[in-house]
């Protein structure tokens, strides 16, 4: 078969002018940084776009999250503790607010202008701090039309490692060969794709539940079929509506690239608050519980198999149509994949 490259696609997207990246080499996009139930504890720092971050939440309860090696000398802020609305470095406990400035120097009450953090927009939502790439953000923290948080009960976050580039993560999800050899989905029509805003790439798709698995089974007790529409928020952040006969999942999966070739992958999966408040109480969280358990096992085959996959823009064939057009859109926003 003749290959295919993104190129030569004819279809027109959109090209939407993007802020600046405050990390330059990653996209100005939102990003899932913890659950936000590690920052309960204390600081927490990891790798973050091939470097050291760090969040907090402050005494009065904001979440933060900026660059993780002190400008002084480089300690590790995670290492530090939070000091009513600051967190304080380990090493010589400089102290910096939310907004990165230092506020407090214990060894010269002339703190130098240069004595800043990189600070990033933060929010906390449905259990997780997420932070944007960028000084101000392009658009408010994505969720599901004509819902808000209150209407939905979250089960805790989970978390996935995939050893591929973060572009990859949301192609995967436009790539229908993949459901039928990895997941045991029947494809029941072709997946329809639109761009309801420059940043969100939708595409609705219908499968049949093919698998014979214990998990199959029980998905078949919801509805032999799933319609799946998923609205990708500039690649990074992918709000998932899989609705059944008998009743309807919603999924949020957020990326944090922690290096060009390891994505941190967080999944929050929901279901409707019930109207009766005992149901709130005890059914709710034991049925989101129970349907974290079914994507985990759904998505876990991802892991092992997405492992050392990029994307080889001279080798894709006419079936990969979608999977080029994804990247031609990831390139329209942010230059990439390269």
């Amino acid at each position: 078969m003749s290959a295919l490259h993104p190129d030569s696609l004819a279809s027109e997207l959109p090209c939407p002018t993007r802020p600046a990246p405050l990390l330059s080499g990653w996209p100005a996009a939102w990003f899932m940084f913890c659950p936000a139930r590690a920052v309960r504890r204390g600081p927490v720092g990891k790798q973050a776009f091939g470097q050291r971050l760090v969040a907090f939440r402050t005494a009065s309860g904001k979440v933060a999250v900026l660059a993780g090696r002190c400008v002084h000398l480089g300690a590790d802020l995670a290492g530090g503790c939070v000091v009513g609305e600051s967190l304080r470095c380990p090493f010589h406990h400089w102290q910096f607010d939310a907004q990165g400035r230092c506020i407090a120097m214990p060894a010269t009450g002339d703190i130098p202008e240069g004595a800043r953090q990189l600070a990033f927009p933060a929010v906390e939502r449905m259990g997780g701090v997420y932070c944007y790439n960028g000084r101000s953000p392009a658009h408010l923290l994505p969720f599901f039309d004509g819902l808000d948080a209150a209407d939905l009960q979250p089960a805790p976050p989970c978390t996935l490692v995939l050893q591929c580039p973060w572009y990859m993560v949301g192609a995967n999800g436009v790539d229908v060969q993949h459901f039928a050899t990895t997941h045991d989905r029947r494809l029941l029509a072709p997946p329809a794709v639109d761009y309801p805003l420059p940043d969100v790439h939708r595409t609705v798709t219908r499968f049949g539940i093919a698998g014979q698995h214990l998990r199959d089974r029980l998905t078949r007790l919801a509805g032999h079929e799933v319609r799946m529409e998923v609205h990708d928020w500039s690649g990074t952040m992918f709000l998932v509506r899989a609705t059944f006969r008998r009743t309807e999942t919603f999924g949020i999966v957020s990326l944090l690239p922690r290096t060009a070739r390891e994505t941190e992958v967080h999944v929050i999966v929901a279901v409707r608050r019930s109207s009766r408040p005992w149901c709130r109480r005890g059914f709710d969280p034991l049925n989101a519980r129970l349907r974290r358990w079914f994507i985990q096992r759904f998505l876990q085959p991802d892991v092992a198999r997405s492992a050392g996959t990029d994307v080889a823009t001279g080798r894709l064939i006419p079936a990969d149509r979608p999977m080029a057009e994804y990247f031609r859109w990831l390139q329209s926003l942010h230059g990439v994949p390269s």
